[in-house]
């Protein structure tokens, strides 16, 4: 065989949703990295101008409240909602969270985090599991915090 080609005989084939989880993912990271997140829609306009100081930050949050969103989220598709009513009475929250700021950012990314999940899902019926998603929230979560350790609560 020419050894021009012979990269692409030795290349492994790809499942197709591992390669779609990860330009799901991609597609994730990069709306964040437009603060805020595009295409939002509102319901209640008192809920909008509640979050306006989230909203109008000149950059995404920093690291530790994404991670902290980020594990919520992940903790809201496995419904493991009491570990997270234990992690937000805590003291690990005030220490990660130090202020309403940083706290109100965090509940809202993670809101934002499973409303995209959910519409990914809707979008594909049939196609992607509750574990799916969990694991689009941990290549997301790959992809932020690059090789800072994820929160586990």
């Amino acid at each position: 065989m020419n050894r021009r080609w012979q990269h692409l005989y030795e290349i492994q084939p790809r499942p197709l949703l591992d390669w779609a989880l990860d330009q799901l993912a991609e597609q994730l990271h990069q709306d964040l990295a437009r603060w805020p997140p595009p295409d939002l829609e509102w319901a209640d306009p008192a809920e909008r101008a509640r979050l306006d100081a989230v909203l109008l930050r000149p950059a995404p949050p920093p690291l530790p409240t994404q991670r902290v969103a980020l594990e919520l989220a992940r903790l809201e598709l496995l419904h493991d909602v009491e570990r997270i009513d234990f992690f937000l009475r805590s003291s690990a929250a005030r220490t990660e969270l130090p202020d309403r700021l940083e706290e109100e950012s965090a509940l809202f990314l993670a809101r934002w985090l499973v409303e995209s999940c959910s519409s990914i899902r809707d979008a594909a019926p049939d196609k992607l599991k509750r574990g799916d998603l969990v694991e689009l929230l941990e290549r997301l979560e790959r992809r932020i915090l690059g090789s800072a350790a994820p929160l586990r609560i």
